[in-house]
């Protein structure tokens, strides 16, 4: 070996020896989704988000209750409509806030824009795309034609019209979060996974056995149901998997950080 080459190497060491060592900004940087965070982990988390918003908006549109007759299959999101009709319901006996019925589609609209903030780093095209159809998952909510001229005053409608313009600006408002850190856009993951089961559940458990009345037939669970909670269920393991590796991420720096010093 020669001179020379013995020179190239040291110096090379030298350089090695002399870069900082990682520090809580590094880690900062990881957690903010930089582009030196890009892991198994972040992938695994981005696709069983998307899985489970996916599963979510599908179990959602599918039946909740059940018929043998397609036409009287009737899905969460029809519920919300075919609801009002029913005797019961809008005489008053059987009070049901009918705007449960529709959060399960819109819970998961949201879940599907924080899904690229709470994955951390994604594809930009990603990142962009989940909120855009986030959005007009969220505007399919909106009272018809000529209803949403005077939905804000009409009972009827002025629930459904405030839900879905709540979703639609937090939607639009979505990307932002990454701004907050990675917990709390997780967070809120795992609460709209826990709190859109608890509502739909609720109201097709008020409006279920008037259906049963209204089919003369025992009605069982549709396959929307099962649908919607896996998916609900998939998120939630995904926003958990991803604060605790963040968590762990973050212990790891702070430790070897510490070691240095």
């Amino acid at each position: 070996m020669s001179c020379s080459e013995n020179s190239e190497n040291s110096t090379r060491a030298d350089r090695v020896a002399l870069q900082p060592a990682p520090t809580l900004s590094d880690e900062g940087r990881l957690r903010a989704g930089s582009p030196r965070s890009a892991s198994p982990r972040h992938r695994v988390t981005a696709s069983l988000l998307l899985l489970g918003a996916a599963l979510g908006l599908m179990g959602a549109v599918a039946p909740w209750i059940p018929h043998r007759a397609a036409g009287l299959n009737i899905s969460a999101f029809d519920l919300f409509e075919v609801s009002k009709f029913l005797p019961e319901i809008r005489s008053g006996a059987v009070p049901l806030f009918r705007e449960a019925l529709l959060f399960p589609l819109q819970a998961s609209a949201l879940l599907l824009a924080l899904a690229p903030v709470c994955a951390g780093r994604v594809p930009r095209a990603l990142r962009w795309l989940c909120p855009a159809t986030a959005a007009l998952i969220a505007l399919a909510a909106i009272p018809p034609y000529p209803a949403i001229l005077t939905a804000y005053r009409d009972p009827e409608y002025r629930g459904q019209l405030l839900l879905a313009a709540a979703t639609f600006l937090l939607v639009l408002f979505s990307p932002l979060a990454r701004r907050l850190g990675r917990f709390v856009p997780c967070a809120l993951v795992a609460g709209l996974a826990l709190t859109g089961p608890i509502a739909g559940l609720a109201a097709l458990a008020r409006v279920r056995p008037l259906f049963v009345q209204l089919y003369h037939a025992p009605i069982g669970v549709g396959w929307g149901v099962v649908v919607y909670l896996l998916g609900c269920a998939v998120a939630l393991v995904a926003a958990v998997f991803q604060t605790r590796s963040s968590r762990n991420v973050l212990t790891s720096g702070i430790a070897s950080s510490f070691s240095r010093k």
